[in-house]
Protein backbone atom coordinates (compact mmCIF):
# COMPACT_ATOMS: atom_id res chain seq x y z
CA UNK A 1 0.00 0.00 0.00
CA UNK A 2 1.74 3.46 -0.77
CA UNK A 3 1.65 6.28 1.46
CA UNK A 4 0.14 9.31 1.84
CA UNK A 5 2.69 12.92 1.31
CA UNK A 6 1.53 13.17 5.06
CA UNK A 7 3.09 9.62 5.95
CA UNK A 8 6.03 10.52 3.94
CA UNK A 9 6.97 13.71 5.55
CA UNK A 10 6.62 12.60 9.18
CA UNK A 11 9.22 9.51 8.54
CA UNK A 12 11.35 11.60 6.97
CA UNK A 13 11.39 14.97 8.91
CA UNK A 14 13.15 12.26 11.24
CA UNK A 15 16.03 11.45 9.66
CA UNK A 16 18.03 14.76 10.67
CA UNK A 17 17.66 13.29 14.34
CA UNK A 18 19.00 9.74 13.34
CA UNK A 19 22.43 9.29 15.24
CA UNK A 20 23.87 8.25 12.12
CA UNK A 21 23.20 10.71 10.06
CA UNK A 22 25.88 13.38 10.18
CA UNK A 23 28.30 10.97 9.45
CA UNK A 24 26.42 9.53 6.45
CA UNK A 25 26.28 13.10 5.08
CA UNK A 26 30.26 13.34 5.47
CA UNK A 27 30.45 9.77 3.47
CA UNK A 28 28.69 11.04 1.32
CA UNK A 29 30.57 14.09 0.41
CA UNK A 30 34.17 12.64 1.07
CA UNK A 31 32.75 9.45 -1.69
CA UNK A 32 30.83 10.99 -4.19
CA UNK A 33 33.75 12.04 -6.40
CA UNK A 34 35.06 8.33 -6.76
CA UNK A 35 31.36 6.82 -7.07
CA UNK A 36 30.51 9.28 -9.33
CA UNK A 37 33.25 8.47 -11.90
CA UNK A 38 31.89 5.21 -12.61
CA UNK A 39 29.84 5.11 -15.58
CA UNK A 40 27.11 2.91 -14.25
CA UNK A 41 26.30 5.79 -10.94
CA UNK A 42 24.00 8.29 -11.91
CA UNK A 43 23.25 9.51 -8.61
CA UNK A 44 24.14 9.59 -4.40
CA UNK A 45 22.19 10.35 -1.83
CA UNK A 46 20.54 9.65 1.81
CA UNK A 47 17.31 7.52 2.46
CA UNK A 48 15.76 4.56 3.67
CA UNK A 49 16.97 0.98 2.56
CA UNK A 50 14.59 -0.68 0.47
CA UNK A 51 13.49 -4.50 0.83
CA UNK A 52 11.20 -5.90 -1.10
CA UNK A 53 9.93 -2.95 -2.32
CA UNK A 54 9.08 -2.04 1.51
CA UNK A 55 10.92 1.18 3.07
CA UNK A 56 12.65 0.02 6.18
CA UNK A 57 13.65 2.37 8.74
CA UNK A 58 17.41 1.82 7.99
CA UNK A 59 19.50 5.04 6.96
CA UNK A 60 21.63 4.04 4.00
CA UNK A 61 23.91 5.45 0.89
CA UNK A 62 21.32 5.01 -1.96
CA UNK A 63 23.04 4.69 -5.33
CA UNK A 64 21.13 5.39 -8.94
CA UNK A 65 22.14 3.46 -11.68
CA UNK A 66 19.62 3.29 -15.01
CA UNK A 67 19.06 -0.47 -14.74
CA UNK A 68 19.58 -2.72 -12.12
CA UNK A 69 21.29 -6.59 -12.98
CA UNK A 70 21.62 -9.47 -11.72
CA UNK A 71 25.26 -9.82 -9.96
CA UNK A 72 26.10 -12.59 -12.78
CA UNK A 73 25.33 -10.58 -15.49
CA UNK A 74 28.10 -7.49 -14.16
CA UNK A 75 31.46 -7.65 -14.51
CA UNK A 76 33.45 -7.64 -11.12
CA UNK A 77 34.74 -3.87 -11.32
CA UNK A 78 30.88 -3.27 -11.86
CA UNK A 79 29.92 -4.42 -8.81
CA UNK A 80 29.10 -1.67 -5.97
CA UNK A 81 29.62 -1.95 -2.78
CA UNK A 82 27.32 -3.35 -0.23
CA UNK A 83 29.20 -1.04 2.33
CA UNK A 84 30.77 2.36 2.22
CA UNK A 85 32.61 3.19 5.23
CA UNK A 86 30.56 0.96 7.39
CA UNK A 87 27.09 2.34 5.95
CA UNK A 88 24.94 0.47 3.83
CA UNK A 89 24.50 0.62 0.28
CA UNK A 90 21.52 0.26 -1.81
CA UNK A 91 21.15 0.32 -5.28
CA UNK A 92 17.94 1.35 -6.98
CA UNK A 93 16.75 2.46 -10.67
CA UNK A 94 16.92 6.40 -11.38
CA UNK A 95 18.51 8.93 -13.99
CA UNK A 96 17.80 12.35 -13.74
CA UNK A 97 17.05 14.48 -16.92
CA UNK A 98 16.63 18.03 -18.40
CA UNK A 99 16.25 19.39 -21.81
CA UNK A 100 18.71 19.98 -23.81
CA UNK A 101 18.27 22.39 -26.28
CA UNK A 102 20.25 23.30 -29.63
CA UNK A 103 22.28 25.62 -29.79
CA UNK A 104 21.61 28.36 -31.81
CA UNK A 105 22.71 31.89 -33.04
CA UNK A 106 20.50 34.79 -32.27
CA UNK A 107 21.17 38.22 -34.49
CA UNK A 108 21.01 41.24 -33.05
CA UNK A 109 17.81 43.67 -33.40
CA UNK A 110 17.61 47.11 -34.53
CA UNK A 111 14.02 47.71 -33.80
CA UNK A 112 13.10 45.75 -30.42
CA UNK A 113 9.46 45.29 -29.50
CA UNK A 114 9.59 44.75 -25.59
CA UNK A 115 6.58 43.69 -23.24
CA UNK A 116 5.89 45.69 -20.30
CA UNK A 117 6.13 43.22 -16.82
CA UNK A 118 3.29 44.14 -15.58
CA UNK A 119 1.24 40.84 -16.15
CA UNK A 120 4.34 38.72 -15.36
CA UNK A 121 3.79 35.80 -12.64
CA UNK A 122 6.07 32.94 -11.33
CA UNK A 123 5.11 30.29 -12.66
CA UNK A 124 4.47 31.56 -16.60
CA UNK A 125 6.43 29.94 -19.15
CA UNK A 126 9.65 31.43 -20.67
CA UNK A 127 11.88 30.59 -23.39
CA UNK A 128 13.93 31.87 -26.15
CA UNK A 129 12.76 34.51 -29.17
CA UNK A 130 13.22 31.78 -32.17
CA UNK A 131 13.46 28.69 -30.64
CA UNK A 132 10.30 25.98 -29.49
CA UNK A 133 11.26 25.40 -26.31
CA UNK A 134 9.66 26.19 -22.87
CA UNK A 135 10.79 26.61 -19.10
CA UNK A 136 9.34 28.01 -16.41
CA UNK A 137 9.70 31.31 -14.52
CA UNK A 138 10.59 31.15 -11.06
CA UNK A 139 9.97 34.13 -9.67
CA UNK A 140 11.41 38.10 -9.34
CA UNK A 141 14.98 38.91 -8.67
CA UNK A 142 17.37 41.63 -8.28
CA UNK A 143 20.84 42.01 -9.56
CA UNK A 144 23.75 43.75 -8.02
CA UNK A 145 23.01 46.73 -9.48
CA UNK A 146 19.02 46.33 -8.45
CA UNK A 147 17.79 45.73 -11.69
CA UNK A 148 14.51 43.66 -11.39
CA UNK A 149 14.17 40.51 -13.81
CA UNK A 150 13.45 37.30 -13.67
CA UNK A 151 15.08 34.30 -13.25
CA UNK A 152 14.65 30.69 -14.33
CA UNK A 153 16.91 27.37 -15.09
CA UNK A 154 19.98 27.65 -17.09
CA UNK A 155 19.27 25.26 -19.53
CA UNK A 156 16.18 27.38 -20.19
CA UNK A 157 18.26 30.62 -21.99
CA UNK A 158 21.57 30.73 -23.64
CA UNK A 159 23.08 34.17 -22.19
CA UNK A 160 22.51 36.95 -24.72
CA UNK A 161 19.36 35.71 -25.66
CA UNK A 162 16.19 37.55 -25.59
CA UNK A 163 13.65 35.96 -23.62
CA UNK A 164 9.46 36.14 -24.33
CA UNK A 165 6.84 35.25 -22.38
CA UNK A 166 4.64 33.12 -22.93
CA UNK A 167 7.27 30.94 -24.70
CA UNK A 168 6.48 30.10 -28.30
CA UNK A 169 5.20 26.74 -27.48
CA UNK A 170 2.86 28.38 -25.29
CA UNK A 171 1.79 30.12 -27.92
CA UNK A 172 3.83 33.55 -27.02
CA UNK A 173 5.34 35.23 -30.16
CA UNK A 174 8.23 37.26 -30.79
CA UNK A 175 6.86 40.39 -29.67
CA UNK A 176 6.42 39.17 -26.30
CA UNK A 177 10.06 39.69 -25.55
CA UNK A 178 10.46 40.51 -22.00
CA UNK A 179 14.20 41.26 -21.71
CA UNK A 180 17.29 39.89 -22.66
CA UNK A 181 19.20 37.06 -20.25
CA UNK A 182 22.58 38.70 -18.98
CA UNK A 183 23.67 36.71 -15.96
CA UNK A 184 24.29 32.64 -16.30
CA UNK A 185 25.64 30.10 -14.38
CA UNK A 186 26.38 26.73 -15.16
CA UNK A 187 28.75 23.64 -14.62
CA UNK A 188 31.39 24.00 -15.02
CA UNK A 189 31.44 27.44 -13.09
CA UNK A 190 29.45 26.17 -10.42
CA UNK A 191 28.40 22.51 -9.73
CA UNK A 192 25.87 23.62 -7.30
CA UNK A 193 23.91 25.72 -9.64
CA UNK A 194 21.74 26.40 -13.09
CA UNK A 195 20.58 29.51 -13.30
CA UNK A 196 19.58 32.60 -15.75
CA UNK A 197 18.71 36.09 -14.81
CA UNK A 198 17.08 38.00 -17.13
CA UNK A 199 16.38 42.08 -16.22
CA UNK A 200 13.56 43.60 -17.61
CA UNK A 201 14.79 45.18 -21.17
CA UNK A 202 13.05 48.72 -20.22
CA UNK A 203 12.32 48.70 -16.25
CA UNK A 204 9.16 48.63 -15.52
CA UNK A 205 7.69 46.16 -12.24
CA UNK A 206 5.31 43.35 -12.54
CA UNK A 207 1.84 44.65 -11.09
CA UNK A 208 2.05 41.80 -8.23
CA UNK A 209 4.63 39.95 -6.68
CA UNK A 210 3.36 36.68 -7.07
CA UNK A 211 2.98 33.45 -8.59
CA UNK A 212 -0.07 32.75 -11.03
CA UNK A 213 -2.68 31.61 -8.64
CA UNK A 214 -2.03 34.65 -6.80
CA UNK A 215 0.15 33.10 -4.21
CA UNK A 216 2.51 36.21 -2.63
CA UNK A 217 6.14 34.68 -1.48
CA UNK A 218 7.45 36.97 0.81
CA UNK A 219 11.02 35.25 1.52
CA UNK A 220 13.01 32.40 0.86
CA UNK A 221 14.16 29.38 3.70
CA UNK A 222 16.23 26.11 3.59
CA UNK A 223 14.42 22.94 2.18
CA UNK A 224 14.68 20.31 5.04
CA UNK A 225 13.89 16.09 4.99
CA UNK A 226 10.18 15.61 5.57
CA UNK A 227 9.38 19.32 4.34
CA UNK A 228 6.05 19.06 2.14
CA UNK A 229 6.54 21.24 -0.42
CA UNK A 230 5.04 22.03 -4.29
CA UNK A 231 6.15 24.13 -7.29
CA UNK A 232 3.88 25.68 -10.23
CA UNK A 233 5.04 24.40 -13.64
CA UNK A 234 4.22 26.27 -16.94
CA UNK A 235 3.78 22.84 -18.51
CA UNK A 236 1.81 20.91 -15.42
CA UNK A 237 -0.50 24.24 -15.44
CA UNK A 238 -0.22 23.47 -12.10
CA UNK A 239 1.28 23.17 -8.78
CA UNK A 240 3.03 19.83 -8.08
CA UNK A 241 3.06 18.56 -4.84
CA UNK A 242 5.97 16.49 -3.07
CA UNK A 243 8.06 15.94 0.03
CA UNK A 244 11.82 16.43 0.51
CA UNK A 245 13.73 13.42 1.00
CA UNK A 246 16.72 14.77 0.77
CA UNK A 247 18.99 17.88 0.47
CA UNK A 248 22.57 16.48 -0.25
CA UNK A 249 21.93 14.52 -3.82
CA UNK A 250 24.81 14.80 -5.66
CA UNK A 251 24.58 13.33 -9.32
CA UNK A 252 25.16 13.54 -13.32
CA UNK A 253 22.41 15.57 -15.03
CA UNK A 254 22.65 14.71 -19.04
CA UNK A 255 26.73 15.89 -19.50
CA UNK A 256 27.19 17.91 -16.02
CA UNK A 257 27.27 16.79 -12.17
CA UNK A 258 25.63 18.83 -9.99
CA UNK A 259 26.05 18.33 -5.89
CA UNK A 260 24.41 19.24 -2.87
CA UNK A 261 20.87 19.74 -4.40
CA UNK A 262 17.20 19.23 -2.90
CA UNK A 263 15.44 15.61 -3.99
CA UNK A 264 11.96 15.55 -3.78
CA UNK A 265 9.25 12.55 -3.95
CA UNK A 266 6.66 13.52 -6.61
CA UNK A 267 5.07 11.99 -9.76
CA UNK A 268 4.24 14.76 -12.12
CA UNK A 269 7.10 16.91 -13.55
CA UNK A 270 7.59 17.50 -17.24
CA UNK A 271 10.28 19.11 -19.11
CA UNK A 272 8.90 22.68 -19.28
CA UNK A 273 8.54 22.80 -15.77
CA UNK A 274 12.17 23.77 -15.32
CA UNK A 275 12.95 27.01 -13.15
CA UNK A 276 10.03 26.65 -11.31
CA UNK A 277 10.25 27.90 -7.60
CA UNK A 278 9.90 25.74 -4.75
CA UNK A 279 8.27 26.17 -2.17
CA UNK A 280 6.74 25.54 0.77
CA UNK A 281 3.22 23.64 1.63
CA UNK A 282 1.76 27.65 2.27
CA UNK A 283 3.28 28.93 -0.74
CA UNK A 284 5.08 31.33 0.99
CA UNK A 285 8.71 30.35 1.11
CA UNK A 286 11.29 29.75 -1.61
CA UNK A 287 13.27 26.99 -0.94
CA UNK A 288 14.58 26.20 -4.28
CA UNK A 289 14.89 26.21 -8.29
CA UNK A 290 13.57 22.99 -10.24
CA UNK A 291 16.46 21.56 -12.43
CA UNK A 292 15.64 18.50 -13.12
CA UNK A 293 13.69 15.57 -13.41
CA UNK A 294 14.18 12.18 -11.56
CA UNK A 295 13.15 8.94 -13.78
CA UNK A 296 13.10 5.17 -13.70
CA UNK A 297 13.89 2.75 -15.99
CA UNK A 298 9.98 3.06 -17.86
CA UNK A 299 10.78 6.19 -17.71
CA UNK A 300 8.04 7.49 -15.44
CA UNK A 301 8.91 10.45 -13.33
CA UNK A 302 10.05 9.29 -9.40
CA UNK A 303 11.27 12.63 -8.17
CA UNK A 304 12.52 16.19 -8.89
CA UNK A 305 16.14 17.78 -8.30
CA UNK A 306 16.32 21.38 -6.88
CA UNK A 307 18.94 23.69 -6.37
CA UNK A 308 18.97 25.14 -3.05
CA UNK A 309 17.74 29.16 -3.67
CA UNK A 310 20.39 30.48 -1.41
CA UNK A 311 23.05 29.13 -3.50
CA UNK A 312 20.75 29.64 -6.71
CA UNK A 313 20.69 33.19 -5.37
CA UNK A 314 24.90 33.60 -4.55
CA UNK A 315 26.36 32.24 -7.35
CA UNK A 316 24.15 34.16 -9.67
CA UNK A 317 24.90 37.18 -7.85
CA UNK A 318 21.25 37.97 -7.72
CA UNK A 319 18.57 38.64 -4.46
CA UNK A 320 15.06 37.48 -4.37
CA UNK A 321 12.64 40.33 -4.85
CA UNK A 322 9.38 40.83 -2.88
CA UNK A 323 8.61 44.11 -4.22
Amino acid sequence: MSSTLEEIASKYSKVPSNPNYSRLVQCLKERRADLLARSDVNALWIDYKTTGGCETDTLVLKCAVTKKKPAHELKPEEILPKEVDGFLTDVVEGKASRPQFEDFQEDEIAALTVKPPTTLRGGQSIGPRTVQSTGTIAYFFRDGNSALGVATSGHVLKKNTYAISPSLEHQGTANDVIGKAMIKVAPPTSNRTEGVFVPFQNGGAPSSFSLVDGTVVGSTGTAKQGDMVKYYGADTGGFVNGVVKDVNWSGKVGRDQFVDQIYVTETQSKPGDSGSLLVDSTGNIGLGVLLAGDYNSSGAVIGSIHNHISTFCTDMGITFATS
